[in-house]
């Protein structure tokens, strides 16, 4: 057995249903991601995808706070380098 499968197996049964669940999550998470590429970049698919007060920061790009904020720097990013405008 490897150490994450012993680790699931010392699990409660609670907690292995929340872990479930936020794999779940994560997976729904990285498919709307890939929903939002596939629509043209969509910055509002992207930007939804962070809480209201979550920031997105890149090497070279700066920090941008809230998804107010990210929304429109997406949208230039998409412009750019996808020329999807």
């Amino acid at each position: 057995m490897s150490d994450n499968q012993t680790n699931v197996a010392s699990l409660s049964l609670e907690e292995r249903i929340t872990r479930m669940e936020d794999v779940h999550a994560i997976n729904n998470l990285k498919a709307k991601y890939v929903e939002a590429c596939d629509n043209d970049h969509d910055p509002g698919g992207f930007s939804s995808l962070f809480a209201e007060d979550g920031s997105w920061e890149g090497p070279g790009h700066g920090i941008y706070k809230g998804r107010d904020t990210i929304k429109p720097f997406i949208e230039e990013i998409r412009d750019r380098y996808f020329g999807c405008a």
